[in-house]
């Protein structure tokens, strides 16, 4: 037989964990149940922002596309709608990185809208300028805002293009050397192209945009040289209409890919020291004026202060 003492004191713990649990459990249980609701409010919160940002996506492109449709109809009434067509006009935005149809139509209305705003704008500030001078200048003068303010889009597409091509000419050398190692590895032009679309989106994904457009008109169009040519238009760099035509040509005469890339590789980063070369030539004529206007002073204060301070002693 047990130990009565034993015994007692197994029943006496039984008793004493049994009343712990049962004074813990509705805490678990509650903490259990918070956390269920604490997830189910989370989920709540993050479907109800996602059906909002969903809804003010829809609102911004409802609004865009009324905007456009305002700007079509503008146009369309002075009969201006014919300058959407214009293919110089929508390569001019393409290197610029634009190649919808409603960047095409917002350029052109943008012109007129700008030159009858420039126009106004100094119809409206003559009488405020002291400006002597007779009817047919104040009439030149509102002419010449009116031509001001519609050349104003050139310009910011032209400076915007610029940019783009900055950018562009930037990681050029790297997205070659990659498409190189890809072709030399064995893979197909589209799959190269693909590739080096993935590989260097993080650090350029305008030259990543342009690859991928590249891949997929390589994909459906049935010529490939005009793949090629159409890259070459959009970034408007030499060294892509180098590459272009000897993909073109590589093409055409059935001439080794890998070894042509690797030619255009070599001379591509021999064209990029030489480039390095000359900016760092140039540094000393352009430090010049910096180092004459703050080196210069404070030598003569430094030289000449002690001198002037002995004299007025």
């Amino acid at each position: 037989m047990s130990d009565p003492k034993t015994l007692i004191i197994g029943l006496t713990f039984l008793a004493t964990f049994s009343g712990m649990l049962a004074l813990l459990l509705p805490f678990l249980r509650k903490d259990k149940k918070g956390r269920r609701v604490k997830d189910l409010s989370t989920r709540r919160e993050q479907v109800s922002e996602k059906v909002r940002t969903e809804i003010a996506e829809r609102r911004a492109r409802a609004r865009a596309e009324t905007k456009i449709g305002l700007m079509k109809k503008f146009l369309e009434g002075f009969k201006l709608q014919t300058l959407t067509l214009n293919q110089e006009i929508r390569d001019k935005l393409a290197t610029a990185g634009w190649r919808s149809k409603s960047a095409v139509v917002t350029f052109v209305f943008s012109r007129f809208a700008l030159a009858a705003a420039s126009s106004a704008l100094a119809l409206l500030l003559l009488p405020f300028m002291e400006i002597s001078a007779s009817f047919g200048i104040k009439f030149l003068i509102v002419i010449v805002a009116g031509i001001v303010g519609y050349y104003l889009p050139n310009i910011w597409v032209q400076n915007m293009a610029a940019k783009r091509r900055e950018e562009l000419n930037a990681y050029f050398p790297e997205a070659l050397d990659l498409l190189g190692i890809c072709v030399n590895g064995g893979q197909s032009i589209e799959a190269a192209f693909n590739k080096v679309t993935d590989e260097i989106f993080d650090d350029s994904p305008i030259m990543s945009e342009e690859m991928g457009l590249t891949a997929a008109e390589l994909s459906f169009l049935g010529d490939r040289t005009t793949a090629y040519r159409n890259f070459a238009s959009r970034t408007d760099l030499p060294a892509v209409k180098t590459l272009s035509t000897t993909l073109a040509q590589s093409e055409k005469y059935g001439t080794p890919l890998s070894q042509a890339l690797n030619i255009l590789s070599e001379e591509n980063r021999k064209e990029r020291m030489s480039r390095l070369e000359r900016k760092a030539a140039s540094l000393p004529a352009k430090l010049t004026v910096p180092m004459i206007v703050f080196f210069l002073p404070v030598l003569f204060v430094v030289i000449l202060g002690p001198a002037a301070l002995g004299l007025g002693q």
